[in-house]
């Protein structure tokens, strides 16, 4: 969370992200694929693996991508985008999706 924080901190002017179609929303779905795996992890060491583990992984993840895009609200040059947002709930399903039929 910290490394998704530190990256939407910086002004546009200094990101270094090539130019193709949608990329901005790849790198999102990645991340926060990550991010609801490290979540599901976590809390399934504590409770037994249930639904209810998927759907607090998933909450506090698209929860926490939420926060973020109202960060970026506030950085010279970025902006929140509702986009960013549904792109960061699907990497945070497609993550624990595909880490529980491993």
């Amino acid at each position: 969370m910290g490394l998704i924080f530190y990256t939407s901190s910086i002004p546009e002017e200094r990101l270094i992200i090539p130019e193709i179609w949608n990329i901005d929303k790849v790198i999102h779905i990645v991340e926060y694929g990550i991010l609801g795996v490290l979540w599901f992890r976590a809390i399934s060491l504590t409770w037994e693996k249930s639904q209810k583990v998927v759907i607090i992984a998933f909450t506090i993840t698209f929860f926490y991508g939420i926060s973020d895009e109202f960060h970026q609200y506030f950085v010279p040059g970025r902006n929140a985008d509702v986009f960013d947002a549904i792109a960061d709930a699907i990497g945070a399903w497609l993550g624990i999706w595909i880490y529980k039929k491993r």
